[in-house]
């Protein structure tokens, strides 16, 4: 019987099959650049990476959606398109988090599906125990942008925390306020 030689693949070029099988010699060349290529998409922060004219990581800026209107429909909660302007939201200090708002912030952020998102309210009269607390945080859409459990937070004294995860397209509005005074926080979520 013949001995059967390695036939160029039409697939890919430079590559010998040997009755259609990849050649034993190239399978450890494919599993490194696999594992090479999977954890360069695996990186974790770095507080020395370039950063946006916003002062963000250009890496987590580049990750997200764009906020131009004229160039990023949103979907809305009722599965409707409009144009939407948003924002980034501030880059979070608990890992795993593309952002983290407090009641500082107001307005339109953006986060893409499989985000988290990070809300930390802190009480009008500071960290003092007996402080009136702002409201649980509440989600307009739980089928958008979920509340969800870390498992091992436990707040500061006199702070609201919320987690929310962003499991699907759409938008969100979080919502809480400070019980017996007019202090009310807001924001609209754009899940794309």
């Amino acid at each position: 019987m013949p001995q059967s030689r390695p036939v160029p693949s039409p697939a890919v070029p430079g590559i010998a099959h040997n009755r259609g099988l990849l050649s034993a010699a190239a399978l450890p060349t494919v599993a490194l650049l696999a594992g090479v290529l999977a954890a360069g998409c695996s990186g974790t922060h770095d507080p020395g990476a370039s950063r946006t004219p916003s002062g963000r990581p250009a890496a987590h800026a580049a990750s997200l959606p764009p906020s131009s209107p004229a160039d990023s429909p949103a979907a809305s909660s009722s599965g409707r398109t409009t144009a939407t302007a948003c924002n980034q939201p501030p880059p979070a200090s608990v890992p795993g988090a593309a952002g983290a708002l407090t009641e500082a912030e107001s307005g339109t952020y953006c986060l893409a599906v499989g985000q988290q998102l990070d809300v930390f309210l802190t009480a009008p009269g500071g960290r003092r125990p007996g402080a009136t607390r702002w409201t649980p945080i509440t989600t307009s859409a739980p089928h958008v942008l979920p509340p969800r459990s870390s498992g091992i937070l436990t707040a500061p004294v006199g702070v609201t925390p919320g987690i929310f995860q962003a499991i699907g397209p759409g938008a969100a509005e979080l919502t809480s306020n400070v019980p017996g005074t007019d202090r009310a926080w807001h924001v609209t979520v754009l899940v794309r």
